[in-house]
């Protein structure tokens, strides 16, 4: 089989079937794939494309590729070296669901979106580096990442930190607490903002075991479902410079939040 440039490669060790990385599910189910280097000349990885390669260890993708698609290297569980180019722009959902030997990434500043649930599942995983600029990506990329226990931050927005334990001080600088970036965090108490966080993002500490949170005067934003079913929240004063407050912000709470004059609130079914 050849991709649209005409680039071929062999599958497995055994050098049977050409197909291409731009295929979907090109390689799934190859159990026995230890390592790869796709050659240069492929421009994308396509969905599904080493859907569960079950004994894949090492990626090696060639400048040029642009586009990871979903799920290409979901539930390979023994990956643990991905080396992603600074031609890649985009990492689709789930690229890398349930890669639980990843440990260290490094996204490339070429990166602009990476998807829901793209990390979903990489119990291992411990530290991720993300550009600056890195503008389409929330928390939920990282659901179930329970080795992060440090914030993940991109420019002045803390994306998740799922691993956060005890009482934690969120870094000054950062201007705004991501959608889902503490959603499910069963370890976090107590959370300290410092007065740049303008914004807290939808879904952000949905179902956290989060006890308390002052939130500071400098918050002018507190998005849909925020603290939806922090059950162990404690009394919760929203200052009077938050002029938005999305829907159901403190569904399951809303009798230990304290409202500023003019504000309103509102309920709507849960959406994830």
């Amino acid at each position: 089989m050849k991709s649209k440039d005409n680039t071929t490669f062999a599958k497995g060790s055994s050098l049977a079937a050409s197909v291409t990385a731009s295929d979907m599910y090109a390689f799934a189910f190859d159990t026995d794939l230890t390592s790869m280097v796709i050659p240069e000349g492929v421009t994308k990885i396509g969905a599904f494309a080493f859907w569960l390669c079950s004994r894949l260890t090492s990626v090696v993708i060639p400048y040029g590729v642009t586009e990871i698609g979903p799920y290409a290297f979901a539930c390979c569980c023994d990956l643990t070296s991905v080396t992603i180019p600074e031609s890649v722009t985009k990492i689709g959902k789930g690229a890398f669901y349930n890669c639980e030997g990843l440990k260290n990434l490094v996204i490339p500043g070429s990166v602009t979106e990476i998807g829901a649930k793209t990390f979903e599942n990489c119990f291992g995983l411990e530290n991720i580096v993300l550009p600056d600029n890195l503008a389409n990506i929330d928390g939920s990329a990282f659901d179930c990442c329970i080795s992060l226990m440090t914030p993940i931050i991109a420019g002045t927005r803390l994306i998740a930190w799922k691993g956060a334990i005890g009482d934690i001080s969120i870094p000054d600088g950062i201007t705004e607490i991501g959608g889902h970036a503490f959603e499910g965090s069963v370890l976090v108490s107590k959370v300290v903002l410092p007065h740049s966080v303008t914004t807290i993002g939808p879904y952000a500490f949905f179902g956290s075991s989060l006890t308390s949170i002052t939130i500071p005067d400098s918050v002018t934003e507190i998005g849909a479902f925020a603290f939806c079913r922090c059950r162990d929240l404690a009394n919760l004063v929203v200052p009077a410079s938050v002029k938005t407050l999305g829907p159901s912000a403190f569904l399951g709470c809303e009798d230990k939040v304290v409202l500023p004059p003019g504000v309103e609130y509102h309920k709507r079914e849960i959406i994830i």
